[in-house]
């Protein structure tokens, strides 16, 4: 495979413009006879498939997918745990790719957050990091009723290891998924739902924040 990271970025991100049935297709016409190549890029597909997040999407990358490959582990914090002597966690809401998602209370200001940690082998990347938080600063900048709001990059020293978390508004109700599964999408219900994700992705470009889909 003599190929450059950003050439299979590339490819990566054309491999996500093709529904999962198409894929083959496409990977067996880009790679060719590149046997390692395909077989890299099945494997970043199907970490980003299993992710099961849409939060990460803006700011997962290959580039991140190479650091964290591997299975999440498991579940970092228990019910009641404090973190930054702020942050009181209730309850595990989702497990993905860049790490776990609570649902936690904010005892300093009152009301709830969702509170995302942070993967401990990407948070000790200082390059990673740093992207992560321009990222995230970018993302602040964001303000739309289309688009979840983040609040704030916090740091943990846990009697393990440094727990990095982000905070973020909380949002009650179902996922898209879980509404589909239940009853199939009238033309009507996704052209509205269509609309809601352009006028939030919209916002988003607006703000220099480029999300690839």
């Amino acid at each position: 495979m003599n190929i450059s990271r950003q050439e299979i970025e590339t490819l990566f991100h054309e491999a996500l413009q093709h529904r999962p049935e198409e894929r083959e297709s496409f990977l067996a016409s880009a790679c060719g006879s590149d046997a390692e190549l395909r077989a890299e890029l099945i494997s970043l597909l199907s970490h980003f498939d299993s992710s099961n997040t849409t939060l990460e999407h803006p700011l997962v990358s290959p580039e991140f997918l190479w650091l964290f490959r591997s299975a999440a582990g498991e579940s970092l914090l228990a019910k009641g745990e404090m973190l930054a002597g702020r942050f009181r966690i209730l309850r595990s809401l989702a497990s993905g790719g860049m790490g776990d998602v609570y649902e936690a209370e904010d005892t300093q200001l009152g009301g709830l957050v969702a509170l995302k940690t942070i993967r401990t082998d990407l948070a000790r990347d200082s390059r990673m990091l740093a992207r992560f938080k321009n990222e995230i600063q970018l993302a602040k900048r964001i303000s739309h009723p289309n688009v979840c709001r983040i609040h704030d990059l916090g740091i943990h020293q846990g009697p393990a290891s440094t727990i990095v978390f982000l905070t973020m508004e909380l949002l009650a109700g179902r996922t898209l998924a879980e509404h589909m599964g239940e009853k199939r999408l009238t033309l009507p219900e996704a052209g509205m739902i269509a609309a809601q994700i352009a006028d939030g992705l919209d916002a988003a470009t607006v703000r220099g924040l480029f999300i690839g889909i």
